[in-house]
């Protein structure tokens, strides 16, 4: 595990939803296999003024001996110790979700998002509680990828007083040399677990502007009963 920056802590706790985590595991334990887990701790946007926004605080790259479980345990550590921060992982390879459910730990994971992708790009129509998110398909990713080059090239002021975006604030040598060679064929662990930190960030934001619209649209019913 590298860590750029430890939890910030506010009260002496780590406040609730300060961060997330995009998880992009592999699908077997097979002694042949080259792909790698790839880890990405990031600041959300929720406590701004006190603890920042959307940079990569902690990482974790590997394809260890004891395998998967090895993996999900690293995971399930990195979530505690960034206060609970929910996981974004891809759902249709790995063994995340058994592992949670094992250790009775479901609320550590992020539910399928319902505001990132249309319909048609996910294909899916049940309302059945779904943990992770797929990304089976180019459609899928193709759209994932636009959210993404909108998060690297959103411009930001730095600590420091300079203008910056958020591709200048990577101190991750292995992820930045992925993006500038990633393609659709490629095997990319480490921008695919990138993918879902900026995943859960759009899916948060978006749910916190639904809240925010309901509860306006709501404020001036609420008078007439006052």
């Amino acid at each position: 595990v590298v860590m750029y920056e430890y939890p910030h802590l506010i009260d002496d706790r780590v406040p609730e939803g300060a961060y997330i985590i995009g998880c992009d595991p592999y699908k077997d334990d097979s002694q042949t296999g080259t792909s790698l887990a790839s880890i990405y701790v990031m600041k959300t946007n929720k406590y701004f003024s006190t603890v920042g926004h959307n940079e990569i605080v902690a990482s974790y790259i590997g394809r260890p001996y004891l395998g998967k479980n090895q993996v999900n345990e690293t995971l399930h550590k990195l979530s505690m110790f960034y206060g609970n921060a929910k996981i974004y992982f891809e759902n249709n390879v790995g063994n995340v979700k058994d592992y949670f459910e094992k250790v009775r730990r479901l609320d550590l994971l992020a539910t399928q998002p319902v505001t990132v992708f249309n319909k048609k790009a996910t294909h899916l129509s049940s309302p059945s509680l779904i943990y992770g998110y797929p990304m089976s398909n180019d459609k899928i990713k193709w759209e994932a990828l636009q959210y993404l080059r909108t998060w690297l090239l959103e411009v930001r002021e730095s600590s420091d007083g300079k203008t910056l975006r958020n591709l200048d604030m990577i101190c991750d040598l292995g992820l930045l040399q992925e993006l500038i060679s990633f393609n659709l064929d490629g095997n990319f662990d480490r921008v695919m677990s990138l993918l879902g930190c900026i995943i859960g960030l759009e899916e948060t934001t978006n749910i916190s502007k639904r809240r925010e619209r309901h509860d306006q649209s709501m404020t001036p019913l609420r008078e007439q009963f006052k």
